[in-house]
């Protein structure tokens, strides 16, 4: 038996093992989702699916489901301490009439002070993984996968954001995703001035044929043949950071001369 010990909305909670009554620190939106159960993992998914701020649908789609282990809260009201505990509900609560009762009790225990803490008796990974997602879903967050690693994860702002904070060599699935866009920005930007470049030069090709003007023309060919020649390169280097992407833009620049 676990007890998992949440302070208000904060992922930071403590897990105790009651066996060997060690205590441990976990972060409730990433660590508690690596669970190898391909039938839990599809009801995850279903609940990643549900667009509703309304928490007493959510709480029914939890309760059919999975069931809620067993809770209590405890909050300070005008410095007198009062405990709400609320025993497992499950799949055969729901032919009771007084379930949608129970699931309105629950979504009222929002309570609004700095000072509540809930601790959820859970029996093994998956009641964890239950708890902190009725507990921070409750509370206005959301379950999503994370469109970088595809694991489950509670969003640490109460939007939805598409990618998690679990690190992968010393850098978050955020990181990773903004220096890959960043990188993608940096790759269109840089084509673009080269066909930028690329266009000028031909058209002063196209006009000096005109002209007759064979020193422009020779200069504009020389130019363009430089920029096909040397694009791949600085690309390359680019790529590998051997280069800023402002010695690239002041070395197309030149071609223009």
């Amino acid at each position: 038996m676990y007890k998992l010990v949440i302070k208000n909305d904060n992922f930071d909670a403590l897990l105790i093992n009651d066996n060997d009554k060690t205590k441990k620190k976990i972060n409730c939106s990433i660590d508690t989702f690596d669970i190898d159960n391909k039938n839990f993992n599809i009801s995850l998914n279903g609940l990643c699916n549900i667009n509703s701020n309304d928490f007493n649908y959510i709480a029914t789609y939890i309760y059919y489901f999975f069931g809620i282990p067993t809770h209590s809260i405890e909050y300070d009201n005008s410095n007198i301490k009062n405990t709400i505990k609320i025993k497992n509900t499950n799949l055969q609560d729901l032919s009771n009439n007084k379930n949608g009762n129970t699931i309105k009790y629950l979504n009222n225990q929002n309570v609004l002070n700095e000072n509540l803490t809930t601790t959820y008796l859970c029996s093994n990974k998956e009641d964890i993984a239950v708890a902190c997602v009725y507990h921070f879903l409750k509370n206005g967050h959301s379950l999503n996968k994370c469109e970088n690693c595809g694991k489950y994860f509670i969003t640490s702002t109460k939007s939805n954001e598409k990618y998690c904070s679990r690190i992968y060599n010393n850098k978050t699935c955020k990181e990773i995703k903004k220096r890959e866009k960043g990188k993608k920005l940096e790759d269109d930007k840089c084509f673009k001035l080269k066909k930028n470049a690329y266009n000028a030069l031909r058209n002063k090709t196209d006009r000096a044929r005109l002209k007759n003007d064979k020193d422009t023309l020779n200069r504009a060919i020389q130019k363009q043949n430089e920029l096909l020649d040397n694009y791949p390169i600085w690309k390359d280097k680019l790529k590998n950071n051997q280069v800023s992407f402002k010695e690239y833009e002041d070395w197309i620049k030149s071609l223009y001369i």
